[in-house]
């Protein structure tokens, strides 16, 4: 995790006081709408860190005098200087408060070249937008909080929880893989059949494949042409219409006034650019609006478009989507998708894998032993509520977290509840290991929405955890109870063939990241650095990424994952 500091418009510009209104009154909405776009896909596609500030900076200043390009850059210097830190001017988050605001502040208006005063004033413009969102994250942030086990979570959680879906690069192989599972499920596996063919046809897309892959190419022909230099020497950030994407590009295409009347009042964590990211220029050019939001039309934002065009939202089984969504985590993804992705894990002889069949009271969604190794896994795939997305709230965003992952009946307390049973009832018959104090325990939670990845939420369920298994006495009945592991659908999605070959299992990479964790924590300890602390809350994930390979060349991956999810089931033959 790196920590950035970023300016505010009194640091370039002290003593003056425009306001954003002032500053924009005479420029028309559809040019910074398209600026804010490119320099989205610049730091979405294309971000290098600094190099990439500096270059965004130079091209917004180019046509400034050389006078008043020396005062900003001067200025910008001292700070830099004062602080020791690199000085980020552009964000996501900045560009997307900036899109909000001109989405519901519009200026239909006649439009050409901007003059070099105009260009300026957007550059304030853009720095008034940045202090006004830093505002809000120190008001939200109050008084700085003790340095204690919570000092992290207290700092951070707050101010990084509304921007960390924005900035989280996603990979788009496996949102891809959940959507097509999602239509392969409903298609052949369950009765809600007839509104899957219903929304291919409103698509005129044969199968669910061709329907994914138009949005992947999509994406992959507007990064291939990010890779390109406009004429301004930004990336490319806009895509063409072409026959059989129609429907498509309708579907994503967002409605200015309407989004203006919903969402005047709250940008409602940006949900309406969510559903709608693309933004109409002209007859044959669509700008990207979020890149991530693109991707998320494979799965995330499908669900959402399949619950309100398929028609299913008719059907007395799902009167709100609250109950599609909870029949998707169930049926979908934790007995289907993740069952199918543990089986191929755990394929090996002289290994127990069971899954809950809901004939044992507390079973767990999985079980897995090798040899005196015994996995608890539970599957959860809820979303992290709005209201605590939006609230600026440590304690909102710490409630969200105990209502959906640790309490009595859900995550931590669950696995408490299975401890307990094990104790006094075996999870498999006939029992193949002699002896329960032998046994070494893996609690793994495997989770979907990537909120949930946010920095200190693992660590938190983790100590939750270890508290209920000492206030319970626990720790006797076994030879070791392992810290709670907290791993993203998406981790498993990508490297499920490799979570059970030799120096890739799950039980070495836990062991691998419990070993870095502590080492890290000692280090902070003994330092009391700010870098140090950062450090010790990295993810599973990015701290096991260096035991895997970074190429799947070798491995033939994609036809393992269609072969064990059965994604060619109901094809054509």
């Amino acid at each position: 995790m790196e920590i950035i500091l970023t300016t505010d418009y009194a640091d370039i510009f002290p003593g003056e006081d425009e306001t954003v209104v002032s500053l924009l009154k005479d420029i028309p909405s559809p040019l910074l709408i398209q600026l804010i776009s490119a320099l989205n896909s610049e730091l979405y596609i294309r971000d290098q860190g600094m190099p990439t500030q500096i270059k965004i900076l130079d091209l917004l200043l180019k046509r400034q005098a050389s006078d008043v390009k020396e005062k900003i850059l001067t200025r910008v210097l001292s700070k830099v200087r004062k602080n020791e830190e690199n000085l980020y001017f552009f964000s996501i988050m900045f560009n997307m408060n900036f899109l909000h605001y001109e989405l519901t502040h519009f200026r239909d208006l006649p439009y050409d070249e901007l003059s070099v005063d105009q260009e300026l004033r957007v550059f304030k413009a853009y720095l008034r937008i940045a202090e006004t969102t830093n505002d809000a994250y120190i008001k939200a942030m109050g008084t700085i909080p003790p340095y204690n086990n919570e000092y992290f979570r207290k700092t951070v959680w707050p101010t990084l929880i509304d921007q960390f879906e924005l900035n989280k690069q996603l990979t788009p192989f496996p949102t891809l893989v959940r959507g097509a599972v999602f239509f392969n499920y409903l298609k052949n596996h369950s009765r809600y059949s007839k509104y899957a063919e219903s929304y291919l046809q409103r698509h005129g897309k044969a199968t669910a494949l061709n329907y994914l892959f138009d949005i992947a190419n999509l994406f992959v022909a507007g990064s291939n042409r990010s890779a390109e230099m406009s004429p301004d020497g930004l990336a490319t950030f806009s895509t063409q219409s072409a026959p059989g994407f129609i429907t498509l590009f309708e579907q994503f295409t967002l409605d200015r006034e309407a989004y203006a009347k919903l969402y005047q009042n709250s940008k409602s964590n940006f949900s309406g650019i969510k559903s709608k990211p693309l933004y109409k220029l002209n007859d044959n050019n669509y700008l990207i609006l979020h890149w991530g939001y693109l991707t998320n039309k494979m799965y995330e934002g499908l669900i959402f478009d399949f619950y309100q065009y398929s028609g299913i939202a008719e059907h007395h089984d799902f009167k709100a989507f609250t109950d599609f969504k909870r029949f998707l985590g169930e049926s979908i993804t934790e007995r289907y998708l993740v069952r199918k992705l543990l089986t191929r894990m755990f394929s090996r002889k002289h290994q127990i894998l069971k899954f809950d069949e809901k004939e044992i009271k507390g079973f767990p969604d999985a079980y897995f032993r090798r040899g005196n190794d015994v996995f608890l896994f539970e599957i959860k795939d809820a979303y992290f509520p709005a209201s605590a997305i939006n609230g600026y709230s440590y304690e909102k965003i710490k409630a969200a977290i105990d209502q959906k992952m640790n309490n009595e009946t859900k995550g931590t307390g669950q696995f408490i509840k299975q401890l307990k049973s094990l104790t006094k009832q075996p999870f498999e018959n006939p029992v193949r290991y002699k002896h329960l104090r032998n046994l070494n325990i893996y609690p793994v939670i495997i989770y979907a929405d990537l909120i949930f990845d946010m920095p200190g939420v693992d660590q938190y369920l983790q100590d939750e955890f270890k508290a209920k298994v000492l206030a319970n006495g626990l720790e006797k009945h076994y030879k070791k109870i392992k810290p709670l592991t907290f791993i993203n659908l998406t981790f498993l999605i990508k490297n499920f063939d490799l979570l059970e070959e030799n120096g890739t299992r799950l039980s070495d990479l836990i062991e691998h990241y419990n070993s870095e964790i502590v080492k890290r924590k000692k280090r902070s300890e003994r330092t009391r650095d700010l870098i140090d602390h950062m450090r010790v809350y990295t993810s599973f994930e990015q701290i096991v990424s260096d035991m895997l390979p970074h190429t799947n060349l070798k491995r033939n991956y994609l036809d393992t994952c269609i072969k064990v999810l059965d994604l060619k089931e109901g094809l054509p033959v």
